[in-house]
């Protein structure tokens, strides 16, 4: 496919369709598309900024259409979803080339008469531009969701547990454009020379707020095809994931069991951290596996062993000094960087992630060796997810206690002993929860 906003129209229609994640279909697709560097920098920006905005484009478009959006086909209201954010959040892009453009594509998918109304609504938007008080109106959670662009159901979550100031300052963080943190790959990390590397392309560099091998960059980044990851030097990972590495205070002290390792950002990083000790990385996909085997070959982390197996029930003997639980979630603290999440998540996911999980939390403690440690970690910030989940795990299993966290943990951060918490936007860093328990002697 060689048109950018024909290729974006389709990641969102299949995404929809089949309610999966738009990142990796997103990926697939730029990677077999002819399109040049610039263009599918576009399509990204393109899709990504219209899941972010999906919730205001879509009460706005409910008011302007005659009979809501009721009256529109999925394929047509992605259509006008597109071009909203083509004329109100994505600057660079004239007017009249927002609507002529969307105008043709609905020509080409949806037909003449679908042609005609997106034309209607897209040009009268153009004239009287939607105002606070339009995307703002009716009860308190559709105004918060218009203005915000996230669901109801999970900004009332948020306010109830944390107040309306920080639900905004989350949204508002959510909601723009993330920042490239990199990873530094590596025994020996050549975090200087990678720097400077990147610098010489233009991109705006800097280092990471904690971690020593993490890099932060601004820009777009094509991490499928960037020299650096090519050739194993740079991973992209939010140094908030990164910090999941450092939690162990002796990363040395044993063999290491990942039972969800796929797609193996924090399994290489364990291993690039303690080159002596062999890594098990366990996924019950081998498609997804694959990805962990590629990483590890890229990166010369000849330690690391992949299975195919479900971490529920680990097909392997003995136990572990250093077991990584790096668990499925519902990704609802990483929204910046998933905008689509909010809109495929619901209440319901939540549950159903939180059961997962604790299966998950009770096979790793048979595989534990006493005085050896188990690291929790979910990119939710959500309780069924992180501090009701550990609670409940130190209460079915009690040789395991909380262990203190290493120094580099700042005490911002430190939600008790052994727990990180990290609200998405602190410290320009991803949402995380994470923690550190011992099986005693």
């Amino acid at each position: 496919m060689t048109d950018a906003r024909a290729l974006a129209l389709h990641v969102l229609a299949r995404a929809a369709q089949g309610a999966i994640p738009a990142e990796p279909l997103l990926a697939s697709l730029l990677g077999r598309s002819r399109l040049d560097a610039r263009n599918r920098r576009f399509v990204t920006t393109l899709v990504q900024t219209t899941l972010r905005w999906r919730g205001r484009a879509d009460h706005v478009l409910d008011q302007r259409l005659t009979r809501g959006l009721r009256s529109l086909d999925a394929l047509t209201l992605d259509v006008l979803r597109l071009g909203y954010v083509q004329l109100f959040h994505l600057d660079a892009i004239p007017p009249h080339a927002a609507v002529h453009t969307s105008v043709d594509l609905a020509a080409q998918r949806c037909g003449a008469g679908k042609a005609r109304l997106v034309n209607r609504i897209l040009r009268g938007l153009v004239s009287r531009p939607p105002t606070a008080a339009e995307w703002s109106a009716g009860g308190r959670w559709p105004a918060l969701t218009g203005e915000l662009s996230h669901p109801a159901w999970l900004l009332r979550r948020w306010i109830e547990r944390w107040g309306e100031a920080t639900t905004r300052q989350v949204a508002t963080w959510n909601n723009a454009p993330p920042t490239f943190h990199l990873r530094v790959c590596g025994v020996d990390a050549d975090v200087a020379g990678a720097r400077a590397a990147l610098a010489e392309t233009g991109m705006a560099v800097s280092a990471g707020e904690l971690v020593p091998e993490a890099l932060r960059c601004d820009g777009t980044f094509d991490a499928q095809r960037h020299p650096l990851v090519r050739a194993g030097r740079l991973v992209i990972q939010d140094e908030s994931q990164m910090l999941v590495g450092h939690l162990w205070p002796d990363p040395g002290s044993g063999p290491i069991l990942d039972l969800c390792a796929a797609p193996g950002t924090k399994t290489t990083h364990l291993a690039a951290r303690a080159p002596q000790q062999r890594v098990v990385a366990l996924d019950v996909a081998w498609r997804r596996l694959r990805r962990v085997a590629t990483a590890a070959r890229q990166q010369r982390l000849e330690q690391v062993a992949c299975v195919v197996a479900d971490g529920r029930r680990p097909p392997l003997r003995g136990t572990w000094r250093r077991v990584l639980v790096d668990a499925p979630c519902t990704s609802l603290g990483v929204l910046r960087r998933r905008p689509d999440a909010r809109w495929l998540r619901a209440p319901k996911d939540i549950r159903a992630a939180a059961g997962l999980q604790t299966e998950l939390l009770d096979a790793a403690a048979e595989r534990v060796a006493p005085g050896g440690d188990l690291v929790y970690a979910v990119c939710s910030l959500e309780p069924e997810e992180g501090p009701e989940q550990v609670d409940a795990f130190l209460g079915r299993h009690p040789a395991f206690r909380p262990r203190a966290l290493p120094e580099l943990i700042p005490d911002a951060l430190r939600t008790g002993l052994g727990r990180i918490a990290i609200v998405p936007g602190t410290l320009g860093m991803e949402g995380l929860f994470a923690a550190l328990v011992r099986r005693e002697e």
